[in-house]
């Protein structure tokens, strides 16, 4: 009589099966109520009222009135994504989208945008300080330090006393419209040299004219001609020759200051002055 093979038998349980079900069918329900709690804490996000934009805080402003910049904020709160999400949602709202706007449009050297739950956008900026005022032609513009224009800003006939004048030749309404390639340590400089000339009573300069030799400043003397100083010699000591030169001009009868083309101060001791 032949054995029995047990080991070849299925046997099969209906309680594993039973359970098996069970765990799928967690695994759905757990996916399902993660799938709904994730939709629901995106309407709350980006959907519902609850970070809808409401209050805008501006610091730091001065020359610039507050409504210039809520209404850049405003603007940009009616534009909305593709997923027709509302541009004044405090998520979604862009804040290098308003600064690039702002500066832009407006004459801010600095801004910072700080979004506060659940409805404020805090602005603080700061607003480009006029260094110098640019000539061209017959049209006069404060510029700040990195040479931008300042359009808040006119500039009336105290500030043509008070502020140092930069001639520039022809200029476009695009490059009076945008910032100019000036190098900041020349400006700078230009302002030291400038200041320090105010310390001397017989002569004073209109303007400073701007000279494509990187290591020279030229400047025009009130009624008088030109004059050619050094960036890499000591202001004090051009000046002071400066300042004895148009001392003998003013005592000699027969010289007319008038006759001179330019003076220059450049090198060590000496001076050279060009007639016409």
């Amino acid at each position: 009589m032949p054995k029995k093979d047990y080991q070849k038998r299925s046997l099969k349980n209906p309680f594993f099966k039973q359970k098996r079900n069970k765990k799928r069918k967690k695994k759905i329900l757990y996916f399902l109520a993660s799938l709904t709690i994730l939709a629901l804490l995106f309407y709350v996000l980006f959907y519902s009222p609850l970070f809808t934009i409401k209050n805008i805080n501006v610091k730091g402003n001065d020359r610039t009135a507050d409504y210039l910049i809520e209404d850049l904020v405003w603007q940009q709160c009616q534009k909305t994504s593709i997923f027709n999400i509302s541009g004044d949602n405090l998520w979604f709202f862009s804040k290098d989208q308003l600064k690039e706007e702002m500066f832009l449009r407006l004459d801010l050297s600095n801004i910072r945008v700080k979004k506060t739950i659940p409805k404020t956008l805090n602005i603080i900026v700061e607003e480009r300080e006029p260094i110098y005022v640019l000539k061209n032609q017959n049209n006069y513009q404060f510029r700040d330090i990195e040479s931008c224009p300042i359009n808040s800003l006119e500039v009336n006939n105290q500030d043509l006393k008070d502020y140092p004048i930069i001639k520039k030749g022809s200029l476009s309404e695009d490059d009076l419209d945008s910032c100019i390639q000036l190098n900041i340590d020349y400006v700078n400089e230009v302002i030291e040299l400038y200041d320090m000339a105010k310390d001397f009573e017989n002569f004073s300069f209109s303007e400073i004219l701007l000279n494509t030799e990187v290591y020279n400043i030229n400047l025009a003397l009130k009624q008088g001609p030109e004059v050619f100083f050094s960036r890499r010699a000591n202001f004090s000591k051009q000046l002071e020759k400066l300042n004895v030169i148009i001392l003998n001009l003013k005592q000699e009868s027969d010289t007319n200051i008038d006759d001179i083309k330019y003076i220059d101060v450049r090198y060590g001791d000496k001076a050279f002055i060009n007639y016409k």
